[in-house]
């Protein structure tokens, strides 16, 4: 055992715009984020928004490969796993959009910086016998 329980590292955000950057949720979540380097916010993202996200993200692992933006090889263990860009402006940019409104205090807060930086947009497909990925 040992491990941390999800209801533990889980923090519920208000509903719309992000929080203040004085609410309990928000200092909840820097906790959560300093003590275990993770933090997860259920219910973030709308189910109409996350199923237009899993539509995109399925459409994308359809794709021949010669036609995709596949990065597999430059994750640690390739074998049995698929990572593909994400075009932002079809699939993603809605969710990030979501994400800056309702996380965006979280965000300022634990990065410590007013602005954010998209650095990739990509789905992993991990598939029966992956190896792990030792993080």
């Amino acid at each position: 055992g040992g491990g941390v329980a999800l209801s533990e590292l889980s923090v519920a955000l208000p509903a719309g715009k992000a929080s203040p950057s004085s609410s309990a949720q928000l200092r909840r979540a820097v906790e959560v984020w300093e003590r275990d380097g993770v933090v997860l916010f259920p219910r973030l993202l709308s189910l109409p928004l996350v199923e237009r996200l899993r539509r995109g993200v399925e459409a994308e692992l359809r794709r021949d490969a010669a036609e995709a933006l596949d990065r597999t090889y430059s994750i640690r263990q390739a074998s049995s796993r698929t990572l593909r860009a994400v075009d932002v402006r079809e699939v993603s940019l809605a969710a990030l959009e979501a994400i800056a409104a309702r996380a965006g205090g979280f965000l300022r807060a634990a990065l410590r910086s007013e602005v954010q930086v998209l650095l990739e947009s990509s789905v992993m497909q991990t598939r029966s016998g992956a190896a792990d990925q030792s993080f």
